[in-house]
């Protein structure tokens, strides 16, 4: 696959932007005051472009954290471990855990895109595909989409990997675009593009503690086939088909790089909650993965269930992870799920997030 480009100057009076559009040049690739004659082509990212993959994230980051407790705060980028640029942005911050990532979403039917000008790669995006029940649907997340920054508003390449993003979901069946969060100053980029907010998520810490409630909680030491008929309902910051495998693709990750990936594995099980005294009987159970986080103490949860009442699925979450030793859990709600159980916990933090989608 592989897409060219050509971003023209509007003011030319030999090729104006109306012939452009009727063309099939969309107004959101002619956004911007004027551009030059540049050619950008989107193609499928190879192994062979990951040192200059890694290049464009690098480029965008202004200071490297330690993450230290006691001791420096920031050092040079060459003085930091592998796990450290890992913390600093993901899988992209260094050439091997940015060449297994890229083998890990093609190997699993989703795409890595690269955006190439003048022979170099400019930007880099993830397009991450999922079946889910109603709202979602056939949906297609933005994996991520960074260009270059000596590159930004200068040749069209975040342009041209949105519309190549676009024309893929549109093949693959998806009725949604959707990013999860938008970066700062990105925001009339993606509504040039036609995205747009369109519901609204909370992400609560709770500080993990036991709830007097009968539930039983099953190990999986590996998930069923993906439940593409239950919603996940808590931690949808990715798609859900995406997010069910992950204790697949940590597997992978752990054996290869050891050192960056050993303390996250993914603690999976399956609630069943026990109808209190007096109650209806009610399908209240539950797949549930619990994510260490880097920080120690910390974890990270994920729950897809048919389930209403998400009151007891989240009491039996919060006590498995003290059972665990865990001492905070980050819980990514929508907030009108939130709002219905909320007056039960007292919450350490609440941070708000809007995805922006584009119906396709």
């Amino acid at each position: 696959m592989g897409v060219a480009f050509h971003i023209w100057n509007p003011y030319c009076p030999a090729v104006c932007s109306c012939c452009l559009v009727a063309a099939g040049v969309s107004q959101c690739q002619l956004s911007g005051a004027w551009r030059i004659l540049m050619s950008v082509e989107v193609r499928s990212a190879t192994l062979g472009d990951v040192p200059e993959i890694v290049a464009v994230f690098r480029s965008n980051v202004r200071k490297w954290r330690t993450f230290a407790v006691l001791g420096r705060r920031y050092l040079p980028y060459e003085r930091l471990t592998l796990l450290q640029r890992y913390r600093n942005g993901g899988p992209w911050m260094a050439p091997e855990t940015c060449a297994l990532h890229i083998q890990q979403v093609q190997a699993s039917g989703n795409l890595a895109l690269v955006a190439v000008h003048g022979g170099r790669v400019a930007g880099y995006s993830g397009l991450l595909f999922s079946h889910e029940p109603a709202p979602w649907g056939h949906n297609a997340k933005l994996d991520t989409i960074y260009v270059h920054k000596d590159l930004q508003r200068k040749i069209g390449a975040g342009t041209a990997l949105i519309q190549t993003i676009e024309r893929e979901a549109r093949a693959a069946g998806c009725n949604i675009l959707w990013a999860y969060k938008i970066a700062r100053g990105a925001g009339p980029f993606y509504a040039r593009c036609g995205f747009v907010p369109l519901l609204n998520q909370v992400r609560v810490t709770l500080r993990a503690r036991q709830f007097p409630l009968s539930f039983d909680a099953e190990p999986l030491a590996h998930p069923p086939g993906y439940a593409s008929d239950l919603p996940l309902v808590i931690g949808h910051y990715a798609s859900s088909q995406w997010l069910w495998a992950s204790p697949e693709r940590w597997r992978v990750e752990a054996r290869a790089l050891p050192d960056v990936f050993q303390r996250t594995e993914p603690i999976c099980f399956r609630l069943r909650i026990t109808p209190a005294s007096g109650d209806p009987p009610s399908d209240s159970s539950a797949y549930v993965y619990l994510i260490p986080e880097f920080r120690r103490g910390h974890a990270s949860a994920l729950a897809w269930t048919g389930s209403r009442d998400l009151l007891p699925t989240v009491q039996a979450i919060v006590t498995v992870a003290r059972r665990m030793k865990f001492r905070k859990v980050h819980l990514l709600f929508q907030e009108a799920d939130w709002l219905t159980i909320h007056e039960a916990f007292t919450p350490l933090k609440t941070r708000p997030n809007v995805p922006h989608f584009k119906q396709l």
